[in-house]
């Protein structure tokens, strides 16, 4: 679409109606035409009759303020926008292009049309009397002209040729943002225009914590992620093996115009999310890349008890038979208690801690045995039956089976049967 702001006609005090139409003809923006003697509008430029006035700003940084053949002859570049950090300098680029040698600059001012009328000059360049910063902010102290230009003769009343009006803008603040007009005004020609939107950007800082949690059935924040003072705000994400739910605030930076970014990661604090590791993603313009910010997860979780160390080959008199307590919790576990159901604990049985040492195996131990745990969160207990074997319960070992061997065969003799014979009367 086109995007023309206004136009001025010498024939009328004020600004006057301009109709435009549009039409494909094959290109990626379809081109417009002002129906009217004053203004033709190209595929990439907008073109002036002499002594008219174009304004506008153009989204395409292409697009520029053109002359038709034989008319105006001179236009302006600018950048359609400039990215500025906040508290650097940055360059406004306003370039007059080489015009034919009869136009002379007889000034060049930046303007702000987004304040009031009265307060919208902000830099001016007479080639004769040089540069002016009429409004007090940014003023003198901020502003300058990069190139102010080349002296034409010496003496009194030297101009200077201007044709680079690049504005500079140190120490840049919030308030610095908006559109600003690079206007060159010529003879015979007129004035040109060309607006550059300014926009001041402001780089977060960022860390990432863990909020350690008590395990719980209610969905509660295990952490969070902070970016500070970026303008725009930044976008902050999370990577996590887990299912979570993502929460996220914004409030007022440390400097004026710019937004801290809090997002908190939520779920359900079981014992299996401890020690588990997930990511903050932080994305903002003035990054390269996103920033990445590991954090390990942190839950407090009573003892989890297990029993081990019982091979159901308990006999009477077996000796140096060991149950061991084994435990998972956070924090660490602060007693150990061995016990039976019984109510009986075998003399022979002396508790070490998470161990149970038997030194003799007597009929007392036909029970079964619980390990209590306690830490600072609660306590588990895991249980364990025994069951004591009257005598020591072997285990058969296959017989081996030797081989036939052979041996010489005897032949019997008569005597042999003889004897044989008397044996059997």
């Amino acid at each position: 679409m086109c995007n023309l702001a206004r136009c001025k006609c010498p024939q009328f005090s004020s600004d006057c109606p301009l109709q435009l139409a549009s039409w494909e003809l094959g290109l990626p923006k379809g081109p417009c035409i002002a129906l009217g003697p004053a203004f033709a509008w190209g595929a990439r430029s907008v073109m002036a009759l002499p002594g008219w006035e174009v304004s506008g700003s153009f989204s395409d940084p292409s697009f520029s303020l053109l002359s038709l053949p034989g008319a105006q002859d001179v236009r302006v570049r600018v950048a359609a926008e400039v990215r500025g950090h906040l508290g650097d300098t940055v360059e406004l680029p306003c370039h007059l292009l080489p015009p034919a040698p009869e136009v002379r600059v007889s000034q060049v001012t930046w303007l702000r049309l987004d304040t009031p009328e009265d307060n919208q000059n902000v830099a001016i360049f007479h080639p004769q009397y040089g540069p002016s910063f009429p409004r007090a902010k940014p003023g003198k102290e901020r502003l300058s002209f990069v190139k102010p230009g080349q002296s034409t003769g010496s003496g009194p009343g030297t101009e200077v040729e201007v044709r680079d009006a690049t504005l500079a803008l140190r120490g840049l603040t919030v308030e610095d943002e908006g559109n600003y007009t690079c206007e060159f005004a010529t003879f015979p020609q007129g004035t040109s225009r060309g607006v550059t939107w300014l926009r001041v950007i402001a780089e977060p800082q960022n860390h990432a914590e863990t909020q350690e949690v008590t395990l719980s059935l209610e969905p509660v924040p295990v952490a969070r992620c902070v970016s500070a003072g970026g303008r725009p705000p930044a976008r902050v994400s999370w990577l996590s093996p887990l299912d979570g739910e993502t929460r996220e605030s914004q409030v007022s930076g440390p400097v004026p115009g710019t937004v801290t970014v809090t997002s908190r990661f939520t779920l359900v604090p079981l014992g299996r999310a401890d020690g588990v590791k997930i990511t903050c993603r932080v994305e903002h313009e003035s990054f390269k890349e996103p920033v990445l910010l590991p954090v390990t997860l942190s839950v407090r979780y009573p003892p989890e008890v297990s029993i081990s160390g019982y091979d159901d080959n308990w006999y009477i008199g077996r000796s140096e038979a060991t149950l061991n307590c084994d435990v998972r919790s956070k924090p660490e576990p602060t007693g150990y208690d061995w016990s039976t159901t019984s109510g009986v604990f075998p003399a022979s049985a002396v508790a070490q801690g998470p161990k149970l040492i038997v030194h003799s195996v007597d009929k007392l131990f036909n029970t079964t045995f619980i390990c209590t745990v306690t830490n600072a969160v609660g306590t588990g207990h895991a249980e364990q039956v025994v069951l004591v074997r009257g005598s020591h319960c072997r285990v058969r070992v296959p017989t081996a089976v030797l081989p036939l061997t052979s041996s010489p065969r005897r032949v019997p003799t008569l005597q042999n049967q003889e004897s044989a014979s008397r044996s059997l009367r």
